[in-house]
């Protein structure tokens, strides 16, 4: 149930202005700003094989090679994923890279 201050707010100020202090309006402003947006990212071995991968943005490149190898049956470490002449290294987060919702990588295997 909303707080008293919101209903005496018109809908669109609600929506848009809405800096209550109350405890439910808190935590519903923390659960938006701390939730993780999924990502489905597309790697192509150039081999005849697609392989699309969901994971969150601040995932690094080394579980993005966990869940393709989980997928594809090859160990993490003999995976090598790039794009172009880049090669990703595993430390890095997703984000860093500017990696995003649909974007396709080149997956290689060592």
């Amino acid at each position: 149930m909303p707080c008293k201050k919101r209903l005496r707010l018109d809908i669109q100020q609600a929506i848009f202005n809405h800096r209550c202090v109350c405890y439910l309006c808190r935590t519903r402003r923390k659960k938006d700003r701390d939730s993780k947006k999924m990502i489905e990212v597309i790697l192509n071995d150039r081999l005849g094989k697609k392989v699309r991968v969901k994971c969150n943005e601040d995932d690094s490149i080394g579980d993005l090679k966990k869940l393709v190898a989980a997928q594809t049956g090859t160990r993490p470490d003999k995976i090598r994923i790039q794009k172009w002449y880049t090669i990703y290294k595993d430390h890095i987060t997703l984000q860093d890279y500017e990696i995003h919702d649909g974007m396709g990588l080149e997956l290689y295997y060592n």
